[in-house]
């Protein structure tokens, strides 16, 4: 099954790697943050995903999605031979795994000089 662009939008890349995702997307237009972005990406497509679709929007071979399933780096659950990949969970694990401010990834670590340490106790 291939997948027509809408008129307007611009060509997407999405990269994989250990559970990391990076977007290559068209330049960011005023007033649409990433979050919105990347739910352009899984827009039109079912709530339960195929691997196949799931390959489609990631812009992987279904091999590499299967192998990602297996491993965990993507959220499914795996029932006999059927693997069942909830389009809204597979969207909530790459927000979380944002490496942009502002976005649904939990903050780094805090980094804290040793006078602060002192100053508290």
């Amino acid at each position: 099954m291939k997948r027509t662009m809408s008129p307007g939008r611009a060509p997407f890349k999405v990269y994989l790697h250990q559970s990391a995702v990076t977007c290559a997307l068209p330049p960011v237009t005023h007033g649409v943050n990433m979050s919105t972005r990347l739910e352009q990406l899984f827009d039109g497509y079912p709530p339960i995903l195929s691997a196949r679709e799931l390959a489609e929007i990631l812009g992987l071979n279904n091999k590499t999605v299967y192998e990602y399933l297996q491993n965990g780096d993507l959220p499914a659950y795996h029932i006999g031979s059927k693997w069942i990949i909830v389009r809204d969970e597979v969207l909530e694990h790459i927000r979380s795994t944002s490496n942009t401010p502002g976005e649904s990834a939990p903050p780094g670590p805090r980094v804290v000089a040793k006078h602060d340490v002192e100053s508290v106790q």
